[in-house]
């Protein structure tokens, strides 16, 4: 579940609906975004510019870490 675009739409005091009615998706893509569920790309893009936020600040995509590389991988 994403709790992060959830939590901001919640302080923000909008539904799902008015959420998918602002970004001209729909419900259920707004409901998938919060559930973690994957995204096409005009998706996601309409939901960081409708909250002002980079796709992994909103838990859109998956972080990822990186380790150093050892000597020999290089």
């Amino acid at each position: 579940m994403n709790g992060t675009m959830r939590q901001l739409r919640e302080h923000l005091n909008l539904s799902i609906q008015e959420v998918a009615d602002a970004t001209q998706l729909s419900f259920r893509t707004v409901l998938r975004a919060e559930q973690g569920e994957a995204l096409n790309p005009k998706s996601r893009r309409r939901l960081c510019k409708f909250y002002g936020k980079i796709p992994e600040e909103l838990g859109l995509v998956p972080r990822t870490i990186c380790s150093p590389l050892s000597k020999r991988e290089y």
